[in-house]
C-alpha cells in the first residue's frame, strides 16, 4: 500500500497572512482610501518527516492540488541543511504529482558560491532532481557555462547538460 501512495505525504500549508493598512494623508478634496495589503505565505514539503523544502511566497493561488506562488524562495534541504536557495517570478506546484515549475527571472544558489540562471526551472520530487528546459548559466568552479539544457540534483553536484554547451 506505501508503494502506491505518492512519494509526497505531507504537503502542510502554514498560511501567515498579515495585512498592513496604509491610508496616506488626504487632501480635503480627495476623500478615497487607498488600501495595500502584503501577504507572507509559507509552504512546506515533507517526505516520511524528512524535510525537503520550504517556500516562502508574496502571494499564493490555490485550485485543487495545484498552487500558483509569486516572488517566491525556496529552500531545499540536504538532511536539515539548505543545499540550496532558488527565487524566481512564478511558479506552479501540483502536490499530487510532486512537481514544481519556476518560470521568470530563475535563480538557484548554492551556499558554497555555485548558481544556476535560467527562465524555467523544473524540480522533480520523486527523483529530487532540478530540470531546466531552455538557455541556461551555470556559474561553478569560476567558470561560465552555458547551455541550452540541463538537469542537476538541487545542490549542484551532479550535472548533465543537454544540447549545446559552451564555456566561457
Amino acid at each position: 500500500m506505501r508503494n502506491s501512495i505518492f512519494p509526497i505525504s505531507i504537503f502542510s500549508l502554514l498560511l501567515a497572512i498579515s495585512c498592513q493598512e496604509q491610508v496616506p494623508k488626504q487632501e480635503k478634496t480627495d476623500e478615497k482610501t487607498s488600501r495595500q495589503e502584503t501577504y507572507n505565505v509559507y509552504l512546506e514539503i515533507k517526505e516520511y518527516e524528512t524535510k525537503k523544502l520550504d517556500i516562502y511566497t508574496v502571494k499564493a493561488d490555490y485550485s485543487g492540488d495545484t498552487t500558483f506562488i509569486y516572488d517566491f524562495k525556496v529552500n531545499f534541504f540536504d538532511r536539515d541543511t539548505i543545499s540550496a536557495v532558488m527565487t524566481g517570478d512564478t511558479g506552479v506546484i501540483v502536490e499530487n504529482q510532486g512537481f514544481m515549475e519556476a518560470k521568470g527571472q530563475v535563480k538557484l544558489a548554492t551556499p558554497g558560491g555555485d548558481s544556476l540562471l535560467s527562465s524555467t526551472l523544473i524540480w522533480n520530487q520523486s527523483s529530487n532532481i532540478i530540470y531546466s528546459p531552455t538557455e541556461s548559466i551555470l556559474y561553478k568552479n569560476n567558470k561560465v557555462i552555458r547551455s541550452t539544457g540541463l538537469e542537476s540534483d538541487p545542490a549542484l553536484r551532479n550535472i548533465k547538460f543537454r544540447g549545446k554547451v559552451y564555456v566561457e
